[in-house]
């Protein structure tokens, strides 16, 4: 078996289901499914994020094309610890007693310590990103690389990133070999290039000719040579049926949507994110839903990576439920619900000033929910 010098799976040269066994996990399990099938799932392995890694290692840049800082737009992004969505400013979030009283730092992962000489620099760095960016030179993206590599993650921008892994594990139990994948919020790369490379036909549409445009590039160089190229369409997806009236009926629908006002990705009027109001998001996202699951084939599964949304007075609003019933209005049944455990990062750090002040609960996991379309015995076409 293939392994690179420091003992990390690489995803172009390691077989499925030949990585070893690591901790309490059953190896006969890791080895038949590549994750553990239970209704949790824990990113936060070392298996998990070995994995991880060798696909980042393909050149994936899921940042590319989104703007910068797309978090921190609205205060409940310091309350929810979006996978992926680390660092983020520190900027007002923690106290420097809290260093005092470590020593002088803290450490995070493998990276070096954060004094509270670094916390101020960076606080400094961070109004002035601020001031940059209300119409002056530079960008606040140098500064969430900086503090990135500071906790030791690098190439992270401030904007949410979709988990390779959770992509692979979707489309190998969910789809098989030449499958046909639509995703109506395609926004970064990840999951059309994971597709790709994974021998499954994917289709993306965003609302941002950028967007799009950063993920055919990147699909350009790093599926070269695959039998399958991803493909992203420039569209609003609430127009999915014109947009995809041409194509074959689909065998997944997969995405992650946009989060209401969480993060702004335009000022474009057609972008969900932008609503006037909540009820107008949810209206919207269910009309996409619906288009998305018209193009499903009968007996075939649709999956959808979601959070919790809270809204200005901090209490949570109803995504979860409003999810459901736009798949049900679709004519898909819940199947299954599933918990994404993700790394902590900078959450010790940033959930005590919420706590305190309003007993706000670090959030550390997002919603994994798979529906099916008729019959999911039918639906399983393939072994594992």
């Amino acid at each position: 078996m293939t392994r690179r010098k420091n003992d990390e799976p690489d995803v172009g040269q390691v077989p499925l289901f030949e990585m070893e066994s690591e901790g309490s996990l059953p190896p006969t399990l890791r080895k038949r499914f590549l994750v553990p099938p239970f209704s949790v799932l824990d990113a936060r392995q070392g298996y998990w994020q070995a994995r991880k890694r060798a696909w980042i290692r393909l050149g994936i840049q899921s940042e590319l094309g989104r703007g910068e800082n797309l978090i921190g737009r609205s205060d409940q992004t310091r309350d929810i610890n979006h996978y992926s969505r680390e660092p983020r400013l520190l900027e007002d979030e923690v106290e420097a007693e809290e260093f005092s009283a470590n020593g002088g730092g803290l450490t995070y992962g493998d990276g070096p310590q954060i004094t509270e000489k670094g916390l101020n620099y960076y606080r400094n760095q961070a109004k002035e990103a601020k001031y940059q960016a209300n119409g002056h030179a530079g960008s606040s993206g140098a500064l969430h690389n900086r503090i990135g590599e500071a906790y030791g993650r690098k190439d992270q921008t401030g904007t949410s990133i979709f988990d390779p892994v959770l992509c692979e594990v979707a489309c190998r139990w969910f789809t098989n070999a030449g499958a046909r994948i639509l995703d109506p919020f395609a926004g970064g790369s990840v999951r059309g290039i994971v597709a790709a490379k994974l021998g499954r036909s994917y289709i993306g549409v965003d609302l941002s000719p950028y967007q799009v445009e950063a993920n055919r590039q990147q699909a350009q160089r790093i599926c070269k040579g695959d039998p399958y190229r991803p493909v992203w369409r420039v569209g609003d997806s609430n127009d999915l049926d014109k947009i995809c009236e041409d194509d074959d009926p689909v065998d997944f629908v997969f995405t992650c949507p946009p989060y209401y006002d969480l993060e702004i990705y335009s000022k474009d009027p057609r972008d969900i994110s932008n609503a006037g109001t909540y009820d107008d998001f949810a209206n919207t996202y269910s009309s996409i839903i619906y288009q998305a699951c018209k193009h499903l084939k009968d007996n075939r599964f649709a999956a959808i990576v979601i959070g919790d949304i809270r809204d200005k007075q901090g209490m949570y609003r109803t995504f979860f439920q409003d999810t459901i019933a736009a798949f049900a209005h679709a004519g898909l049944k819940l199947y299954n619900t599933a918990v994404l455990v993700t790394v902590t990062g900078s959450l010790p750090v940033r959930v005590s000033k919420p706590f305190v002040v309003g007993r706000k609960l670090g959030r550390t996991h997002q919603y994994v929910l798979q529906f099916v379309k008729g019959d999911p015995k039918k639906a399983t076409l393939h072994e594992l």
